[in-house]
């Protein structure tokens, strides 16, 4: 079994203890955590601008329920949104495919008016608004009557189907980012015992059944007999979504993400980490060293327990006083046996941490303040493997350019320097 489906099977597990004693607290529980996806997709598709949301899974799973709540929170954050479901788009009852007892095979792309589907939607983008027709699933055919749904740089679109992400579709969405969501009930529930509560198929089936009786009027005993079908088709939705292949590695990368807005100090944990494990080395390049009392004091006993701890800062600033703040942390620092080297040619922009030949960091975190507790913050940490090794290379090749700073260095600064120094940094925080 993958480590992924072991980690499903606690998950469902916990949530199976927690319905049977805190059922309000368990629902409770698994709103938010889904709510905080929905919350994740919305902030991606907003940020990168993209406007055309295409969902997918296979019969019963959400689908529509995770569109509404997707167009619901846009709406919210006050972005104008439509839905369409490619449900609209089926062929009349007599023309469905069939599955071998006879009953209709919804299931099937070929089950789709495809080349309406293509017509419509080069309509809509072309012209800005189209008219879409309406399935009714009572009468087994298309409505007369028809709905219009609007397009452009400032409407966001989402499109759900069990065939949204069928590349056969993907003609029609030409030209036009994409974020593909897939939407899948995938885990079974059970008790602390092992003991099975409810398989997802069964969910699935239960959503099915009410979803048929109340929106398509189908009886559940007509449900129950296609569901055999349905629920063993083996069109393989996630075949729909993109691959990419990764070389084999003999290590891992973690990446992280840092925000504000919550109570970890993930990429200043991450650091820590790495100082407080390292037994040979930690190697440190940033271009703004403006250090709290934590990291001070975490470079300052790694340095003095025996590590070799080297920091490469930049020979020529970009910003004038915040070297000189960078400069009044280098008297402690080298009084504790840290060794810092400016960068001679210019600027350094860079980074990273590697520490031992077994960890290394890279990222956007600098060390300083605003990195560290203010900004949202994006890093890799790798474990093992050839990268770790290619980023200490890269330091030493760049060490190789540096002018290392000397306790001769810092007695030669004069005192309008130091107390310039001195004085900056007592804004530290701010920079």
């Amino acid at each position: 079994m993958k480590y992924s489906q072991v980690m499903e099977q606690v998950r469902t597990s916990a949530i199976a203890s927690a319905l049977s004693s805190h059922p309000a607290d368990a629902i409770a529980q698994v709103e938010d955590a889904y709510y905080q996806q929905i919350s994740s997709i919305c902030d991606m598709v907003t940020h990168d601008h993209i406007h055309l949301l295409l969902v997918t899974g296979p019969s019963a799973s959400g689908k529509t329920t995770t569109a509404k709540k997707l167009a619901l929170e846009l709406h919210v954050r006050g972005k104008r949104v439509n839905r369409l479901s490619l449900d609209n788009f089926y062929k009349s009852s007599d023309e469905l495919p069939r599955w071998e007892d006879g009953y209709q095979n919804y299931e099937s792309v070929e089950g789709l008016d495809l080349e309406c589907f293509e017509r419509v939607m080069q309509t809509l983008f072309r012209d800005g608004r189209a008219q879409f027709p309406i399935f009714d699933f009572t009468a087994g055919r298309r409505a007369e009557k028809t709905f219009e749904l609007t397009f452009d740089n400032h409407t966001y679109l989402i499109i759900e189907g069990i065939h949204a992400l069928n590349p056969v579709l993907a003609p029609a969405f030409h030209g036009h980012r994409t974020v593909k969501t897939y939407i899948s009930v995938h885990s079974d529930f059970v008790n602390d015992q092992g003991d099975l509560l409810m398989s997802a198929r069964d969910l699935r089936l239960t959503r099915r059944l009410l979803r048929d009786y109340y929106y398509r009027g189908t009886a559940a005993e007509e449900t129950l007999k296609m569901w055999d079908y349905v629920a063993e088709t083996r069109t393989q939705y996630l075949d729909y979504l993109p691959e990419s292949a990764y070389p084999a590695s003999e290590g891992f990368v973690q990446p992280c993400c840092d925000s504000p807005l919550d109570s970890e100090n993930v990429a200043e944990n991450a650091y820590f980490n790495a100082l407080r494990h390292a037994q040979h080395y930690v190697y440190l390049m940033t271009p703004y060293l403006i250090l709290d009392n934590e990291m001070t004091t975490e470079l300052c006993l790694s340095a003095k327990s025996g590590v070799d701890v080297r920091i490469i800062t930049p020979g020529i600033p970009d910003t004038p006083y915040v070297y000189y703040v960078t400069q009044s942390y280098y008297p402690e620092l080298l009084r504790a046996g840290v060794r810092i080297y400016e960068y001679t040619p210019g600027f350094v922009h860079a980074k990273m941490f590697v520490s031992d030949g077994k960890l290394a960091i890279v990222g956007s975190a600098n060390t300083d303040y605003r990195s560290l507790y203010l900004h949202y913050e994006n890093c890799c940490q790798f474990f093992g493997g050839q990268i770790v090794n290619r980023v200490k290379e890269d330091f030493e090749a760049t060490m190789a350019m540096c002018h290392e700073v000397t306790a001769e260095d810092i007695r030669r600064v004069p005192l309008y320097k130091w107390l310039a120094q001195m004085f900056l940094r007592l804004f530290a925080p701010l920079m």
